[in-house]
């Protein structure tokens, strides 16, 4: 193992066709770090302060970052997407256990160790809260389908439904050109039926969602939060929908019309004008302090859908060469993207772990203000940086260069 090498490797960029990719994963993973900062918060407040603390402003964008794992969901969909559409292309079949040999090299080792960390500090600390007894979920990867307070791990559901969704796609793109069907539509028609079963599922069961983003909210009741959580929240089919949106985006750069579509400045600013129209929809109505206030249940079981197609139109349109297509790829080309976006999975398993353990050592009972978020912030946004270049140089790249 050259670990010099490994080091150089994330700083130095290859060029390559979609090097803006590096941008929205690294805007991704430090809005979901600000995101566990605050939540994490909770964990050590009494109710009240709780309240106080998601109420406050200042932190609105902030706690947006749960958004972060649908940009990485759609960025994942997309690089699958890409790379099984050119295989099929070229060979006109798809090797699918190399594939998911590929993918399980690229997921699990890591994965597995930051399990073996999480283990050994609940086995160490008499943490029994940590569900360790649940550990076996994720190693098999369909943690998300136990109750969420039960979970070993919790933040580990994203990786159980990309690799439920890694196992489908290559079978339902064989699927698709085998039968000689039109991908687009297909597509259309998975997402407009994934829109439906949330739908579905939310009214079925017949009572108010509310949009409870921690239980430590109403620590006397968590039903709020499990409904929702466990119902919605972490489960394959309600979530695929960017994951899909990704794949269709691949699609669609494999052809020209679309190079033609997206380069006319007209359509490039309807896109635009969507995208902004329907996030500021979507981000604008969330208040997370007052939960006690029902957003609506079509909007409950429809909002991530909604968030999930407004980031897509901003992904077209960073594809265009258009003024604003050619102002949002330089900005997400910028160079000090690349080694953020390069650690970003060693950052997105480890940071959570860092988070507690740096709030643990801080937090004695002390009102929180404004300087000490930040302070924890950068505490442990400092350590994660450093741990995250750490596990990607001994264990990620490693891996990386052992795949067939």
């Amino acid at each position: 193992m050259n670990i010099q090498a490994n080091i150089r490797s994330i700083f130095i960029r290859n060029e390559g066709r979609y090097n803006h990719i590096d941008g929205m994963r690294a805007l991704a993973i430090i809005w979901s770090f600000a995101f566990h900062v605050i939540l994490l918060f909770a964990e050590f407040l009494p109710p009240n302060e709780t309240k106080e603390l998601f109420n406050a402003p200042y932190l609105r964008w902030f706690l947006h970052g749960h958004f972060g794992v649908d940009i990485f969901f759609l960025i994942s969909g997309f690089l699958i997407g890409n790379l099984l559409l050119q295989e099929i292309h070229h060979t006109q079949t798809l090797n699918v256990l190399r594939f998911l040999l590929r993918r399980f090299m690229r997921i699990a080792p890591l994965y597995y160790v930051i399990i073996v960390i999480f283990c050994a500090l609940a086995f160490f600390t008499k943490n029994t809260s940590q569900n360790i007894h649940n550990a076996w979920a994720n190693l098999i990867f369909i943690n998300n389908f136990i109750s969420d307070l039960n979970q070993f791990m919790p933040w580990g559901w994203s990786l159980a439904v990309e690799e439920q969704f890694y196992i489908i796609c290559p079978f339902l793109i064989l699927f698709i050109y085998r039968k000689k069907l039109k991908p687009h539509l297909i597509i259309s028609t998975l997402l407009i039926i994934g829109f439906f079963i949330n739908i579905f599922l939310t009214y079925k069961n017949g009572y108010t969602f509310y949009f409870m983003i921690h239980p430590a909210l109403h620590p006397t009741d968590t039903t709020h939060f499990l409904r929702y959580y466990d119902l919605l929240y972490d489960k394959l089919h309600t979530r695929y929908g960017p994951l899909l949106l990704g794949v269709c985006v691949a699609y669609l750069v494999q052809h020209e019309s679309f190079f033609k579509f997206i380069n006319l400045k007209r359509w490039a600013y309807t896109l635009l004008f969507a995208s902004i129209l329907t996030l500021g929809w979507i981000l604008g109505r969330i208040n997370y302090g007052d939960w006690e206030i029902p957003l609506g249940n079509f909007y409950m079981a429809t909002y991530r859908y909604w968030f999930a197609l407004g980031a897509c139109a901003l992904f077209m349109l960073s594809f265009s060469k258009t003024l604003i297509g050619r102002n949002i790829q330089q900005f997400l080309n910028l160079k000090i993207w690349y080694p953020i976006a390069k650690i970003s999975y060693a950052a997105y398993l480890i940071q959570p772990i860092v988070i507690f353990i740096t709030l643990q050592r801080w937090y004695h009972g002390q009102h929180i203000q404004a300087t000490d978020i930040v302070y924890v912030g950068l505490i442990s946004g400092l350590m994660t940086m450093a741990l995250s270049v750490l596990l990607y140089t001994l264990i990620e790249k490693p891996f990386l260069d052992l795949r067939p």
